[in-house]
């Protein structure tokens, strides 16, 4: 039942109806936490800051995808992080928040173990500016180092 909040969530969205997308997961995310299932808890707290973005909610909204990032990066799903992460950054763009979406971003597609060529093109691209930042040390924000 819990999954399938998540899936009718998605579908509300989909159709602007986001207030019954919010509705929708109300209690899925306590299921997934008395089954122990740490991912599709992340995905519930993932959906449910999308429907809150939707509804203008920015900051109950960042909140929850922080919440989702946290866990997921526990977890070491960094794909599935990713797509958090872009909704962080973007919501922080529009918010006036230009760096701190750009650390966002950076730190959703750092930690991937393959990345895809635009996915290194990406992880490059929003590297300079830390370096720019930081140029006599070169530590990006996810703690590597930069130098080369």
């Amino acid at each position: 039942a819990a999954e399938m909040a998540n899936n009718g969530s998605v579908s509300f969205l989909m159709a602007g109806e986001n207030e019954s997308a919010l509705q929708a997961l109300e209690g899925a995310e306590y299921v997934f936490i008395q089954a122990g299932d740490q991912k599709r808890q992340a995905m519930t707290l993932g959906n449910q800051a999308a429907a809150l973005d939707a509804l203008g909610r920015l900051d109950e909204a960042e909140q929850k995808y922080w919440q989702a990032a946290e866990i997921l990066k526990e977890l070491e799903e960094t794909e599935l992080r990713l797509p958090i992460m872009r909704s962080i950054s973007s919501l922080q763009l529009r918010t006036g928040r230009h760096f701190q979406a750009v650390a966002s971003m950076y730190a959703g597609v750092a930690k991937i173990k393959n990345p895809t060529l635009k996915q290194r093109f990406l992880k490059r691209l929003l590297g300079i500016p830390f370096q720019l930042l930081n140029n006599q040390s070169k530590v990006l924000p996810d703690g590597s180092d930069n130098s080369s």
